[in-house]
């Protein structure tokens, strides 16, 4: 998974936050990054299947390559019960958390696998593996997230192309705030501790030190990494 040189990568979500932490590590690293959000000059909805190829399509054309693609952009809604959940809420959060993640991995993979090079990093949350009350929906996606890595992983086994969930904890930033309050969010880990690890998968294909496999799934906590392995049975 050593990664370098002159390699081209996209980054949803980058115009803040993880996403602008990690475009300027692997900027810095020599990557062309391709990175872009709702909100970004770059602009590209990623709950728009026909938005999301043409910017692949766009990106191949224009550099031959995709060699990682880092799905990051999310969306969380406010603390709510499930039964007083939104409609609206329920959609944006799949639409942007599992939808959005699909359509890029369908855009690029064909690529990569003709290449048989690539890096997926699909980050998803630690309320995957360990679900939040009055986040019912959001922690659905975000597992509903690792499970599709999991399986995209499988189905790229015999490649080199690498499909991993990167599932952080609590961050810094506005999400935590705009969830929790200021206070709060002062409490988190940073984005840039998260971005580090995520840079140094790309780079090194390792966390903390430790090796990641294929379709793993890489917690982050504030004050340590555990990285679980993919269940065959």
């Amino acid at each position: 998974m050593k990664r370098g040189g002159t390699k081209t990568a996209i980054v949803t979500g980058a115009s803040k936050g993880l996403g602008s932490q990690i475009a300027r590590r692997l900027r810095r690293a020599g990557f062309h990054v391709v990175g872009y959000s709702r909100t970004s000059p770059n602009h590209v909805d990623i709950r728009d299947s026909s938005q999301v190829s043409r910017l692949a399509a766009d990106v191949l054309e224009e550099k031959g390559k995709i060699d990682v693609l880092i799905n990051n952009a999310g969306f969380v809604q406010s603390l709510s019960t499930l039964e007083r959940t939104s409609d609206e809420d329920l959609l944006n959060a799949f639409e942007t958390n599992v939808y959005g993640p699909f359509y890029n991995m369908r855009a690029v993979i064909p690529s990569m696998v003709k290449r048989n090079e690539g890096i997926i990093i699909n980050i998803a949350s630690k309320s995957a593996i360990y679900p939040v009350p009055k986040l019912a929906v959001y922690s659905a996606s975000k597992s509903a997230l690792v499970t599709l890595t999991q399986a995209v992983a499988k189905e790229l086994k015999n490649t080199k192309v690498v499909c991993v969930a990167v599932c952080p904890a609590g961050m810094q930033g506005t999400m935590r705030a705009a969830v929790y309050g200021d206070e709060n969010a002062k409490e988190q880990q940073s984005t840039g501790r998260v971005a580090n690890i995520v840079y140094e998968i790309v780079m090194n294909g390792t966390a903390s030190g430790t090796p990641v496999s294929q379709g793993s799934c890489t917690v982050i906590r504030k004050d340590r990494v555990e990285i679980r392995e993919m269940q065959d049975e």
